[in-house]
């Protein structure tokens, strides 16, 4: 394996609990993963609240 990532496990919308897997994030090297652990425990990147509440993005690719 080569490089890092993240696999997203819950797309916006849909319904979690508590201890479901949103994501998992992937490294080559475990400095990497170590950078990527510290980050997600700072901010998970996800809201939890009702799907009205949701923020909307748009992007253009």
């Amino acid at each position: 394996m080569a490089g890092a990532g993240v696999d997203l496990a819950v797309k916006l919308g849909e319904s979690v609990r508590a201890g479901d897997v949103l994501y998992q994030v992937y490294a080559a090297y475990p400095a990497d993963v170590e950078f990527a652990r510290a980050a997600s425990m700072r901010a998970s990147g996800y809201t939890i609240g009702a799907p009205h509440e949701a923020v909307q993005i748009e992007a253009e690719f």
